[in-house]
């Protein structure tokens, strides 16, 4: 699950109530993102990483928590994270040999990352926080 730039205040901090209220911790690997040019919801995530910590999840395991210097709420602060994203969320699974060809090409406005694997372009879908 990726949590992009999330609206954590919203009806007085919803999410971080609905995790502290979890009666246990599910399999989930999360990734959280904030970019600290987005004025007062640094501190806002911030807590919503800190309840997922306190249920069990582990920062830099099941739990990928990134402040991007500078970032803000808009496309283009999102796009410069999509790769990570999907590299954490979805993890190469390959051999050793075809791992050193493959890279990201190209990230298109219709949302689709393309992966170069040799000549052949795979559309990998983008997640995004709507």
């Amino acid at each position: 699950m990726a949590a992009v730039s999330p609206t954590v205040r919203w009806d007085n901090k919803l999410i971080v109530r609905s995790v502290k209220a979890l009666d246990r911790k599910p399999n989930t690997r999360i990734w959280l993102d904030i970019g600290t040019g987005e004025e007062g919801s640094v501190s806002d995530v911030k807590d919503l990483r800190d309840a997922l910590v306190k249920k069990g999840w582990v920062v830099n395991s099941d739990l990928m928590y990134f402040e991007d210097k500078g970032g803000t709420h808009d496309y283009k602060s999102f796009v410069r994270r999509a790769a990570p994203i999907l590299q954490y969320l979805f993890p190469a699974r390959v051999e050793p040999a075809t791992a050193a060809i493959q890279s990201i090409v190209k990230i298109t406005i219709s949302g689709v990352t393309r992966k170069r694997t040799g000549k052949m372009l795979v559309p990998i879908p983008v997640v995004t926080n709507r």
